[in-house]
């Protein structure tokens, strides 16, 4: 190949693309149009204590991403949560332990009378099986189990991690894998059972050396003349591409060479903000579990509160309490983006005060992930495909990655950027 591979965008998809090509032999230059590496995956010093600011755990099914952490050398870093009671659902002003038989909130088997809220797992007359076209989970959950299963379960869980109601999620997007193991039985009940449980119940795992670590270590595996900081492509050259940026910018650099895919313009993103908060430990009454998730029902601004200092080794030994409260979500009628940094602080800290008594806090910090998630809304998938299909008619030498086309979490986007790398290998 006569010119080196262009990677466009400097987070894990970009990075995991640039180290690809580099293990391949094949020539590459990363740019990253900011001053530092990691997109949405930092850290930042609060109260003495580094403590992530994006994701601060990623789950372990991916094997050969597991194979990549040890090959960086973070074997010895990687951490599981520790708390001892499970996550709570607050229905109702009250804490409920989120049952234990639940994939994602999608019971394995009926509830009984393990989680109060929900006095009926499943419908009596289930709807026909969703299997033709575009699906939300919301439809698909609904037409199997009962519709406060999709409201305190289901609509928290996976709706919190996409910061956007299962109502609006598309199925084939959010869950592929459960999406066609679906459309084979019919039946998310006999998927869920299906999924084998990890040895030891470890589903997530973490870095002590917070997720950021993965960035500098992948960083510091590639070559120092190949990787440029500061350094914004605004339009295509000659070189084959990878675009590892959102959906908005990598829509903004085929423009600027003419190339016009306009499904590109049709995938929205949602603005999520982080308000971490130090406590002395006993000043607040924090339970031994790694959170809380809140149902829109109940009409929080709160979409969750990870008790950090619960659920990770490192930072209760810091000897304060961490707590980390995530707000933001499609269509709930609040743009964390126009809110300053004091309001959103005190609302966050006001709801979080009638689920855990507190005093007074020790020290705030505000991260804002403005356009930071993007809405896989229904059809996505189908989208997706399209997208790509018309890029390859109109400019073959350039490949996508990154969560706005394969998946969100460390290693969807990580898995994202290898396939792409691989186009040019």
């Amino acid at each position: 190949m006569s010119n080196p591979v262009k990677v466009i965008g400097g987070g894990i998809a970009g990075l995991s693309a640039a180290l690809r090509l580099q293990d391949a032999g094949v020539g590459y230059e990363l740019h990253e149009a900011s001053s530092g590496f990691g997109g949405k995956i930092q850290s930042s010093e609060l109260d003495g204590v580094l403590i992530d600011a994006g994701a601060d755990n990623f789950v372990t099914r991916n094997s050969e991403f597991s194979d990549l952490v040890e090959r960086l050398g973070l074997a010895s870093h990687v951490v599981h949560p520790i708390s001892k009671q499970a996550p709570f659902v607050f229905v109702d002003g009250e804490l409920h332990p989120l049952p234990g038989e639940t994939y994602i909130g999608i019971p394995r088997k009926d509830l009984g009378s393990s989680f109060g809220p929900i006095k009926n797992t499943y419908i009596e007359s289930p709807d026909e099986v969703l299997t033709q076209g575009s699906v939300s989970i919301g439809e698909v959950v609904k037409s199997e189990f009962t519709a406060k299963v999709a409201e305190l379960l289901v609509n928290p869980l996976l709706g919190g991690v996409n910061a956007a109601s299962i109502d609006s999620l598309d199925f084939e997007a959010s869950l592929p894998g459960l999406y066609e193991q679906y459309r084979k039985s019919g039946s998310l009940t006999k998927v869920v059972n299906a999924i084998p449980k990890p040895a030891g119940g470890k589903v997530f795992a973490g870095l002590a050396l917070t997720t950021k670590g993965l960035i500098d270590a992948i960083v510091a595996e590639l070559d120092p003349n190949r990787v440029f900081l500061n350094s914004p492509i605004e339009k295509l050259s000659e070189a084959p591409t990878v675009l590892a940026t959102p959906s908005f910018a990598a829509n903004q650099v085929l423009s600027n060479s003419k190339i016009n895919v306009s499904s590109l313009e049709d995938i929205n993103y949602t603005s999520v903000a982080q308000v971490t908060v130090t406590f002395n430990a006993g000043e607040i009454d924090l339970p031994d579990s790694s959170g809380v998730i809140f149902p829109t029902s109940d009409n929080q601004r709160l979409s969750a509160a990870t008790f950090l200092s619960s659920k990770w080794q490192h930072y209760k030994d810091s000897g304060k309490a961490i707590v980390r409260l995530t707000t933001g979500k499609q269509d709930s009628g609040w743009d964390v983006s126009t809110i300053d940094d004091q309001e959103l602080t005190q609302t966050l800290l006001d709801e979080f005060a009638q689920v855990v008594n507190f005093g007074s806090h020790r020290q705030v910090r505000v991260v804002r992930w403005n356009k930071g998630l993007p809405h896989y809304s229904v059809g996505h998938a189908r989208r997706v495909r399209e997208i790509r299909t018309d890029l390859t008619k109109l400019a073959p030498e350039v490949a996508l990655a990154g969560a706005a086309y394969d998946g969100i979490g460390i290693p969807a986007c990580w898995q994202s950027g290898v396939n792409a790398a691989n186009a040019f290998i």
